[in-house]
């Protein structure tokens, strides 16, 4: 603990924290930012998917070619993805921030139901490919997957690798589906008898059509794990 206060006082003095959404010096996200983040009510989001305000009727989990039966239990998400949420996602990953590590994770925790906490035997993470972990030096979701576990009492473990796919942003939610056919497979150490009635809490960063959890959770359901519920910050 020691060691690790130290080394956080060395990185603040040559790399000083400053709010992602204000660049406010000292803090990693100030109190006026945070008070920005755009919580989603879980009383009117959809039970199945997390969608904002899909409890009714969610246009997420039925679309143009019917109901989409997705392959994960469900799904919860921290906040709508909007500027400051975004940003959060954004200055982690892509700029490097890792100390965002451990403020992700306390989100992700707020945000995991009570009811869940006894129904749960593993946490895991979506993988970043291998390209990405060679622009970004670092698998953002492995650090926040270890924060989280630490917080919950509960073990975690990486137990899917990422083929190499096209790049999601900007594919529409059918393509993004069609893109993710064969994505993951199991990590080399994983094999389906460990899998075997699991109950996992699956988590990502960013959930826009929810295709990649549901590849995810669909490889997870077929090589023996008995429920996939889902968390993601936005």
């Amino acid at each position: 603990m020691l060691l690790s206060s130290y080394k956080d006082a060395l990185l603040e003095l040559a790399w000083p924290a400053r709010c992602v959404g204000c660049e406010r010096p000292g803090t990693l996200l100030c109190e006026r930012c945070a008070e920005r983040l755009g919580w989603i009510a879980q009383s009117s989001a959809c039970p199945r998917c997390g969608a904002p305000f899909g409890r009714l009727v969610c246009t997420e989990c039925n679309n143009a070619e019917g109901q989409i039966n997705w392959s994960f239990d469900t799904l919860r998400s921290c906040f709508v993805f909007d500027e400051i949420a975004a940003l959060l996602s954004v200055v982690y990953k892509d700029g490097g921030e890792r100390r965002l590590a451990p403020l992700i994770a306390d989100f992700l925790a707020h945000s995991l139901p009570p009811a869940w906490a006894g129904q749960l035997d593993l946490i895991s993470y979506i993988p970043a490919s291998q390209e990405a972990l060679r622009r970004r030096g670092f698998d953002h979701m492995h650090l926040v997957a270890a924060r989280l576990a630490e917080k919950t009492e509960l073990p975690w473990a990486c137990l899917l690798r990422q083929a190499q796919i096209r790049d999601q942003r900007g594919l529409g939610q059918t393509a993004r589906r069609d893109n993710l056919q064969n994505a993951f497979h199991l990590a080399e150490d994983v094999s389906a008898d460990e899998l075997k009635g699991l109950r996992l809490l699956l988590v990502d960063d960013v959930c826009t059509s929810a295709a990649t959890l549901d590849s995810a959770a669909g490889l997870l359901k077929e090589s023996g794990t008995a429920q996939v519920r889902c968390l993601s910050l936005c």
